[in-house]
């Protein structure tokens, strides 16, 4: 069952690591067709809330709904393609591709969750680089190119939600404004994206709403249009340990 309209539900979720108590009550709504984007300064638990929506961490308690699916309840523990066939993906931290394979295996390897609008001759055209290196191997790739084939691999599965982790770490100012456009054409599209980033200018560029993560919750969250002084939003975020 793929999701329409998705929207995600988060409400007083906890996770621990050990004795550590990573997430402590999180709550977010992420309206369905926007793009949410959580900033934050490291080790406040960003992460852990993107692995928890997206059922790989079990959340001790507190709820996280996709739209009529209950995350927490329904779907942790179960194998990959089962949350995949909800509509939901994930460009993790770290990128996580198959050395061994060439581009253009990662892309077709892929079994669409539906037909849709991204095609491997689609994303090819997003990012001629991809294709110039559709033959080569991923223990190859430049760290700028792992990241475009980490994000490709998702865009062709069609998702409804796509979920980020700091997709533009390490990169060139020219492919994070490439990977902005590319948010954006994806919300035109109506996909629900949340994103977790550290730039916080491409955060502006991207999100509908900002969240301001602080040690384990959720903070303040304003609507983009809201957002005016850009300095005092950064000093903001850099004093919420």
């Amino acid at each position: 069952m793929k999701l329409s309209q998705a929207s995600i539900s988060i409400s007083d979720l906890h996770v621990h690591y050990g004795l550590s108590h990573v997430l402590q009550g999180v709550s977010l709504e992420v309206r369905s067709g926007e793009v949410t984007t959580i900033v934050g300064r490291n080790g406040v638990g960003k992460t852990t809330l993107i692995n928890s929506v997206m059922g790989i961490l079990h959340p001790g308690q507190g709820s996280i709904v996709l739209q009529h699916a209950d995350i927490k309840k329904d779907l942790v523990g179960l194998p990959a393609y089962s949350r995949k066939n909800l509509g939901i993906a994930l460009v993790p931290q770290g990128r996580r591709l198959f050395g061994s394979l060439t581009v253009e295996e990662h892309l077709r390897i892929v079994r669409p969750i539906e037909e849709g609008p991204n095609t491997i001759k689609t994303i090819f055209g997003m990012f001629p680089r991809l294709y110039e290196r559709r033959k080569a191997y991923a223990n190859t790739l430049s760290g700028g190119e792992r990241s475009m084939l980490a994000i490709a691999r998702v865009l062709v599965l069609n998702p409804d939600i796509l979920l980020m982790d700091e997709p533009t770490e390490g990169l060139a100012p020219l492919l994070v404004d490439q990977i902005a456009e590319m948010i954006n054409n994806l919300n035109e599209q109506g996909v629900t994206v949340l994103l977790v980033e550290q730039k916080l200018k491409f955060a502006l560029d991207v999100a509908n709403s900002i969240a301001i993560m602080e040690r384990g919750k959720i903070g303040n969250i304003y609507p983009r249009e809201e957002i005016t002084d850009v300095e005092a939003l950064s000093d903001m975020i850099l004093g919420s340990a």
